[in-house]
This record gives structure tokens, C-alpha cells and sequence, in this order.
């Protein structure tokens, strides 16, 4: 994998360069980076930032979010944010998931929260992938690369995303699962355990055991699975989901190819 300067303020960024298409092409490093949030990073790690030159962040987490932790981003440059306010993640108040923690509020039902959450990713997701998309590629062959996809941890909305432009490149799924579960090793697991105890605390009004919030902050295969059975449930394929939900059509993603692949 494409080696990064740490980011003292997001463990959890990294480059999703240097992974091999099915068709034994590789992925540029320098072109997708992927992180938790930004709002922690250090005036080092802004400099870091400044020097990868990305053009385009595209920030998952709900306005409740953004206007808890404001991001930090290197000034004077001419990066295009573009704010997509997804809720299907318990940490953007999302009701539904909310429920399903309060009628089983103990692992087991954390575990049938986060399912829940994944399985909902699909529909969820097909407006922001649509933008997404559209706005890093271009009808001229031109691309708005780097990019940078972050939300607040850097694990569920930004695994799905990540996934999903891995499939359009052409990466076997295992290599996606094994490109996901890499947040267990970049992720300061105390700071999330306890940034994780914290949202829910404000969410529920009490912070739930151990167990429970270590369910939430984890990573497991599991989760991504259930999010690719959902797309195979409803769509068939990625390639179909990619297509008719999220414009992703040949066309397209020939493009993204021709950007990202050597």
C-alpha cells in the first residue's frame, strides 16, 4: 500500500491506492484518500494535506454533525467541499436505528442496529453516490481528483462509499473486506470508544455498557456483508446497483477507470 505521513488528528487516513483490479491493474496511489473527521487534525497535518493537493472532499456525516466538529482544512486552497448529510448511522440521530437500540438496548441489539444500518446503505447511499460521481468525473474524460471521503469515524459511511468505488474499479470483494477491516488497525480505538460513548450518551441520555458501544465503534466483515447482500437482494449486482441507482452507467465508469487504474 501507497505509504502516508500519520495524520496526528485522523489515525484513520489513508490512501485506497496501490490495490489490484481483478484484471491485475493498479489502483494510482494519490487519487481517493479516506479518513475519519478532520475536525482533531494538527496545523502538521494540514500541512500534510496542502501538499496532496485534493480538489474535492466529500463529507458524510449529517449537519448535526458538521456544526458539532467543525472541520479544519488548510487555508488558500481551492478545494470544492461538497456536503452530503447522510443519516444512516446512529451518530447522525437516525430514528429508526435509534429504536432498535432502545427495545434491545444490550450487544445483541447493537449488533441488529448496526445490520440494520448496513442493509439500509444501498438506498441511502444512491443520491450521495450520484453526486459524488458526477462531481469527480467529467463528460471530457477530465476528473476532480484527489478526492477525499471522511465522515466521523471513518468506518461505516465511509467503508460503504469506499466499497462501492472499489467495485467500480474492478476489486474483488475480498480485497474490498480486507481494504475495510484496515480500520481496526489505523483507528486510535480509545478516542473512538469514547467519542462513541459520547454521541450516544447525547442520543439516548445515558451511555450503554461497554459491550455495546464496543459493537458500535467495531469492525467487522459482517456489516459490509450485509450492505452487498442488500445490493444483491434489491439490484442483483453491484455493477446493476451502480448503474441504475447511482448513474454509475458504462460510460461512467470507464471514466473513473481511466482515472484511478494504471
Amino acid at each position: 500500500m501507497h505509504a502516508l505521513p500519520k495524520l496526528a488528528g485522523a489515525g484513520n487516513f489513508r490512501d485506497i491506492g496501490g490495490r489490484t483490479t481483478s484484471d491485475g491493474c493498479l489502483i494510482r496511489p494519490g487519487r481517493i484518500f479516506r479518513s475519519q473527521g478532520l475536525h482533531a487534525l494538527t496545523d502538521s497535518d494540514l500541512d500534510v494535506l496542502r501538499a496532496l493537493d485534493i480538489r474535492l472532499v466529500c463529507d458524510l456525516r449529517s449537519r448535526r454533525e458538521r456544526t458539532s466538529h467543525p472541520s479544519r482544512w488548510p487555508k488558500g486552497t481551492s478545494t470544492l467541499r461538497l456536503e452530503l448529510d447522510v443519516r444512516a448511522d446512529i451518530r447522525a440521530k437516525n430514528r429508526q436505528l435509534l429504536d432498535i437500540m432502545s427495545a434491545n438496548p444490550g450487544a445483541q441489539g447493537a449488533r441488529q442496529m448496526m445490520i440494520a444500518s448496513y442493509g439500509s446503505f444501498p438506498k441511502t447511499f444512491a443520491e450521495p453516490l450520484t453526486r459524488m460521481f458526477s462531481c469527480i468525473l467529467s463528460s471530457d474524460g477530465s476528473a476532480r481528483l484527489p478526492a477525499l471521503v471522511h465522515c466521523s469515524a471513518g468506518k461505516d459511511r465511509t467503508g460503504f462509499v469506499i466499497a462501492m468505488m472499489l467495485s467500480a474499479l474492478g476489486v474483488p470483494r475480498e480485497v474490498i473486506i480486507e481494504d475495510y477491516m484496515l480500520t481496526e488497525q489505523s483507528i486510535n480505538r480509545g478516542r473512538l470508544i469514547q467519542e462513541t460513548e459520547w454521541a450516544l450518551e447525547a442520543l439516548l441520555g445515558f451511555v450503554p455498557d461497554r459491550e455495546v458501544v464496543a459493537v458500535i465503534a467495531g469492525v467487522t466483515p459482517d456489516f459490509l456483508h450485509a450492505a452487498f447482500a442488500s445490493i444483491e437482494n434489491l439490484y442483483g449486482t453491484v455493477e446493476n446497483y451502480l448503474a441504475s441507482a447511482c448513474g454509475v452507467n458504462p460510460g461512467a465508469r470507464e471514466r473513473f477507470v481511466r482515472a484511478m487504474v494504471d
